[in-house]
């Protein structure tokens, strides 16, 4: 009795120390990589259905539903990695600034777009070459050849603004909107288990997330995947999926969509939400498993830490 007295009267352990930017990297790291590898087929289906080139023979076949997989497995390590690794250097240096009181939501929120659009100078060019394998076929290295050839570095970050957008949008629902409904819920049914709350914070913040930020997707999507426009085999000398599109303007691409609808603004809505439920099926996944790796693997990052600095 004397002892838990002396437990209940004790001051709470001291919080963990915040993560350094070098082990948030690695935790981000490693949470992207195993989340590209599982949920590669999701991505393809959405960007064909994106184009509309959706074919359902293809979309269940390994040749094709896992083509682009290793740029995307190699690509998102590094995205992950920037988007974990800023979006904690911000938050330290809000902490600081607040004179050690944690951020507010909407400066966490803010924290978290930060690192989405700082990760999109990575992303852009990437996904732009792995849509157009995906499309086209070939090797990366005879794609980037041919976007260099064609439209210089200026195409290869096409779209680089729209990325900027939705990766901030993303990072907005995994990295701060999560874990803040997760503890709401918490807050309200503290008898649910801490892996219902956080699926629940994660089912809301995925699916507002992916709401938000789909129309900017699905620009980016078709702009990059029409890099290259459709002409006759042969014409000027180039195979007919490789003829450039000189025009890389985000209004061609809203241009063409409003003549694929045919003026009508529900089809037009429908175009720009093509592709919609693999997508946020797979940001919802993104979401809980982001959030279940890196609460994972942080204790291991600070160890390691730990350990190298003594």
């Amino acid at each position: 009795r004397i002892a838990s007295s002396a437990a209940a009267g004790a001051p709470p352990p001291p919080p963990p120390r915040a993560l350094s930017p070098a082990e948030d990297a690695a935790v981000g790291a490693a949470a992207g990589a195993a989340e590209a590898l599982i949920m590669q087929p999701l991505a393809y289906w959405k960007a064909e259905r994106q184009q509309r080139r959706f074919v359902l023979r293809r979309a269940l076949d390994p040749r094709f539903c896992y083509r682009g997989a290793c740029i995307a497995a190699m690509s998102i390590a590094p995205i992950t990695a920037v988007q974990f690794s800023v979006n904690g250097v911000a938050l330290r240096n809000v902490r600081a600034a607040r004179g050690g009181e944690a951020p507010t939501q909407l400066q966490a929120m803010a924290c978290a777009m930060l690192g989405g659009a700082a990760s999109a100078l990575l992303q852009s060019p990437c996904q732009l070459l792995e849509i157009n394998q995906q499309k086209h076929g070939g090797s990366l290295q005879d794609m980037s050849r041919r976007i260099l050839q064609a439209h210089g570095l200026r195409g290869l970050y096409s779209a680089c603004s729209l990325t900027a957008a939705r990766e901030g949008i993303f990072c907005c629902g995994y990295l701060a909107a999560a874990p803040l409904l997760k503890s709401f819920v918490q807050r309200h049914r503290p008898e649910l288990a801490p892996s219902v709350a956080a699926a629940a914070g994660s089912v809301l913040a995925g699916l507002t997330a992916a709401t938000v930020s789909h129309p900017f997707d699905t620009l980016k999507t078709q702009l990059q995947g029409g890099l290259f426009q459709s002409a006759p085999q042969g014409s000027a000398g180039m195979p007919a999926s490789l003829l450039p599109c000189r025009d890389l303007a985000v209004r061609r691409v809203v241009e063409d969509m409003r003549r694929a609808s045919s003026g009508s603004t529900w089809a037009f809505l429908r175009l720009s939400y093509a592709g919609f439920l693999p997508r946020t099926f797979r940001l919802v996944m993104c979401t809980f498993m982001y959030g279940g790796i890196a609460e994972a693997l942080r204790p291991i990052a600070r160890g390691l830490g730990d350990r190298l600095d003594a």
